[in-house]
């Protein structure tokens, strides 16, 4: 079961002008993902909590890959659960990407960049194990897209199960860096629809 990586419903054709902007080409692109690929997201659904240790470990065992390229996160269990976070992987396209992501003690952080694949997690030390802090490795509601947007409103819509959404998607974007296009949809995932982004690239 494989995801649109850029299922164009393409048809590229001349045009003048798009909101505001000169464009000699506009290409419509469509990117679906199926129920279980939007599922909820979770802590923990990377890697369970991993207890911290007074030297640095790197964690690359007893990882579990997102269904579908999206942001993660990381949660401590106590306010001990301090320091940076590296987490390596790829992204969408297959290219090797990380992100350091600074622990906030038992509070959950999430990240920006989408991941296809997780390959380590590197944990800093911390300066005492007394209180037994751990980090856990999750997902969140932050879906990767398939190519670099020029701009956000490049999602033009957002639909769960067929429906169009009526507030639209937080989108991010990045001309360069393909893990940084991402879509946050206004209703949360939680494994029961398919969620399709729909927009257009233009130049």
């Amino acid at each position: 079961m494989g995801y649109d990586r850029l299922n164009p419903a393409i048809e590229g054709y001349l045009a003048q002008s798009i909101t505001g902007l000169s464009v000699t080409r506009l290409h419509w692109w469509r990117y679906a993902l199926t129920a279980l690929q939007a599922a909820a997201p979770g802590a923990d659904t990377v890697h369970a909590a991993i207890a911290m240790a007074i030297t640095a470990q790197t964690i690359t065992t007893n990882i579990t890959n997102p269904l579908a390229p999206r942001a993660l996160s990381i949660t401590g269990n106590h306010a001990d659960s301090v320091g940076s976070v590296i987490i390596g992987g790829t992204n969408i396209n297959g290219d090797a990407i990380t992100e350091t992501i600074v622990l906030n003690g038992a509070a959950l952080v999430a990240g920006t960049k989408a991941f296809k694949t997780v390959t380590s997690i590197y944990l800093p030390l911390v300066a005492s194990i007394v209180n037994s802090p751990s980090v856990a490795v999750g997902t969140s509601d932050v879906m990767g897209l398939p190519l670099c947007l020029p701009a956000a409103a490049c999602v033009y819509a957002t639909y769960h199960n067929g429906t169009l959404e009526g507030t639209a998607a937080t989108v991010t974007i990045s001309t360069t860096a393909l893990e940084s296009n991402t879509a946050d949809p206004n209703s949360a995932n939680n494994g029961d629809h398919t969620l399709v982004f729909i927009g257009y690239i233009y130049t």
